[in-house]
């Protein structure tokens, strides 16, 4: 394989993948709220699995060795390199024990960003829960101008294109964190071999409990949505 010919190979997975994500969710037939904006850029944080980020880890190593002039078995070897940094929980263990010398700021860094994470999901419940409300809102009003003959069929279902676009956000979001608790939680599981003391793995504990807490409540309010678009006179 060729120099320009692997780089144009691995260039075109990378960018198949973004289009496959970007050509998800219904188009809304109106700009977006600053809110519904800020909900778009804080999910990107969740959609993104596992597995895919092993994939795209993967990809991008070997986009970086084909961009070197690197030759098709070096390449191959990028992309293994990059598959085991897309984000299995050893890894991520093995990082912290490069960047911090004892146990015991291994787990504080690990609790760090268990706690980083719940501040971004706080963040992104809150705009969440801004855009459901206006949602609902929105839905009343397109059923009462069907109702009153004010609003045409055609309309409202351009009119709630927007409603399922946020919808079609948010259950992707909810699937991406689930994905991101189990992630975490195999994490939990691989730092025992730290050996942290009672309190730091108290501390990381009452991390996680907030965040599957979080992920329930969002999906309780998500699931309000989904309830009451299927109800909504627009097919």
């Amino acid at each position: 394989m060729t120099k320009s010919l692997g780089f144009r190979t691995v260039a075109t997975c990378v960018t198949a993948g973004f289009l496959l994500s970007a050509c998800a969710t219904t188009k809304p037939n109106r700009p977006l709220t600053p809110q519904e904006v800020a909900l778009r850029e804080q999910s990107k944080n969740y959609t993104q699995t596992v597995v895919e980020g092993a994939a795209m880890g993967a990809i991008l190593g070997a986009v970086l060795m084909a961009a070197a002039g690197g030759k098709s078995k070096d390449i191959a070897a990028g992309a293994a390199v990059g598959a085991a940094a897309g984000g299995l929980a050893g890894t991520y263990i093995a990082e912290k024990k490069k960047q911090y010398a004892t146990a015991e700021a291994q787990y504080n860094a690990i609790i760090t960003d268990l706690e980083n994470e719940n501040t971004k999901l706080a963040s992104l419940s809150d705009n969440a829960r801004q855009v459901i409300a206006n949602d609902k809102l929105e839905i009343d009003r397109i059923d009462k101008q069907i109702a009153d003959g004010s609003l045409t069929m055609d309309q409202a279902r351009r009119d709630i294109a927007a409603v399922d676009s946020n919808r079609q956000v948010l259950t992707g979001t909810l699937s991406g964190l689930r994905k991101k608790q189990k992630e975490l939680e195999d994490i939990q599981k691989e730092a025992a071999s730290l050996g942290g003391n009672d309190d730091q793995q108290k501390k990381m504990d009452a991390e996680l409990t907030k965040l599957r807490s979080q992920i329930a409540s969002l999906e309780s309010e998500v699931d309000t949505l989904v309830e009451r678009r299927k109800v909504s006179r627009v097919g």
